[in-house]
């Protein structure tokens, strides 16, 4: 059986029918962003589905899901004590240039 992917990125990306190449680009093709609360799967989604009925732009709400994606990382390494430079990998970083949607949120550098 083959494990389903909730990655929340991926899955944001491949309902909103982009590559997470297009994702990415979309985020960065905006400078105002929607603010995204959750960083759940489940709750972000449907987050997601109400701005999007409410008429808020794609770009925006990607360019806020990215936002706070990256919170939620630097959340988690200041958590366990990381500090600057911190090298993000794997999902989050290949979904996103994250660190380039939110350098404000990364603290010093």
């Amino acid at each position: 059986m083959r494990r389903r992917d909730r990655a929340l990125p991926r899955v944001t990306a491949r309902r909103l029918k982009f590559s997470l190449d297009e994702f990415s680009e979309a985020a960065l093709a905006v400078s105002a962003e929607v603010p995204i609360s959750s960083t759940c799967t489940v709750f972000a989604e449907s987050e997601i589905i109400s701005l999007i009925a409410s008429g808020k732009p794609i770009e925006e709400i990607v360019r806020g899901l990215h936002r706070a994606l990256i919170k939620r990382v630097v959340s988690m390494a200041r958590g366990v004590g990381a500090s600057p430079p911190v090298l993000i990998s794997g999902g989050v970083a290949r979904a996103g240039r994250c660190a380039s949607c939110s350098p404000r949120s990364s603290g010093p550098r």
